[in-house]
């Protein structure tokens, strides 16, 4: 960061550019924001609007060197944020809020995501606003089933990545607080060189995403029921038809059925197929609580990942 700085500084006093085009003082957070890419709990970005909340409360002190002041704010930012026990986006949302609260503005988010009432109800139906970013926040089960929602969200987080999306054709009927899935989706698969049975698989997963030449770079089965079991049956008939298969996949279920998807991808049949080392899993509150970060800051579909856990190999046979 020092050493970008000086070579700003160098083109400023060499009379290439000049202070107020290039705004070396832009440097914190220009490099910070490249840093976090990289390591998103590492590094926090530069916000503005952070930083000012540190300062009010007296967190932190005004700096005339921009650097220091990054690195004192980042030591301040980590040490909070890891007593409060938050993520790097979690505690940057909180800051938002806090300083809105303190301004004396309607405390509220412009972005969907507020992990502190995960089952608030929806007012406003989708499309009644000025496009998708009038939706309700992601985190409200009105308006359809909470499979459907999921479905829903994960489609709209594939499509800002640059994805195309297939949604399960069996639910093409279904909608989300007045928005047919099918209207996020392919309408017809494309043929995806794996062969018919494979093909009639994939025709049923709850959400692919999909890019380049019909290149399928994510695939999410949806579990809300009691068995979990549906999806990972799916996934294994999958890898049983495509054993060269190369594409990540994922099961995505509530937080109090993340333990009975793990018994399950523990099981002997499971585990000889090597499914649990395929296959990664996160909770819908996992989802709820990262989709506008992704949507905001990432740039590829594999940002998904991070949400994910996978389970070692075990000799359990993981049955109740």
């Amino acid at each position: 960061m020092t050493s970008f700085m000086q070579y700003l500084l160098d083109l400023i006093k060499s009379g290439v550019t000049t202070k107020q085009l290039i705004q070396p003082a832009r440097v914190p957070f220009l490099v910070s924001a490249w840093w976090h890419l990289q390591e998103t709990e590492r590094w926090p970005i530069f916000y503005e609007t952070v930083r000012r909340s540190f300062a009010r409360d007296g967190v932190t002190k005004p700096c005339k060197d921009p650097i220091e002041e990054y690195f004192d704010f980042r030591t301040c930012f980590m040490t909070l944020s890891k007593a409060l026990g938050l993520t790097s986006w979690a505690f940057e949302h909180l800051c938002a809020w806090y300083a809105k609260r303190r301004s004396g503005k309607p405390v509220g988010w412009r972005r969907s995501t507020n992990p502190a009432t995960p089952r608030e109800k929806a007012t406003t139906p989708v499309g009644h606003g000025k496009g998708e970013d009038s939706a309700p926040p992601a985190n409200r089960l009105a308006g359809g089933t909470p499979h459907t929602h999921i479905q829903w969200l994960l489609a709209t987080i594939g499509r800002t990545l640059g994805c195309r999306i297939w949604i399960a054709k069996n639910d093409h009927g279904k909608e989300w607080n007045g928005n047919p899935l099918r209207l996020l989706s392919l309408k017809h698969l494309p043929n995806l060189g794996m062969g018919t049975g494979s093909q009639k698989v994939i025709e049923l997963i709850d959400v692919l995403w999909l890019k380049g030449g019909n290149q399928v770079v994510a695939a999410f089965e949806v579990e809300h029921s009691t068995s979990v079991y549906s999806g990972l049956l799916r996934m294994s008939d999958l890898t049983v038809l495509s054993p060269n298969l190369f594409f990540p996949l994922y099961i995505v279920a509530p937080e109090e059925r993340l333990a009975k998807v793990q018994r399950e991808l523990s099981r002997p049949t499971f585990q000889t197929l090597e499914l649990h080392k395929r296959c990664g899993y996160f909770s819908y509150e996992r989802l709820f609580e990262q989709a506008d970060n992704i949507k905001q800051w990432a740039n590829d579909p594999s940002a998904i990942d991070k949400l994910a856990s996978r389970i070692d190999d075990t000799d359990s046979d993981g049955v109740d």
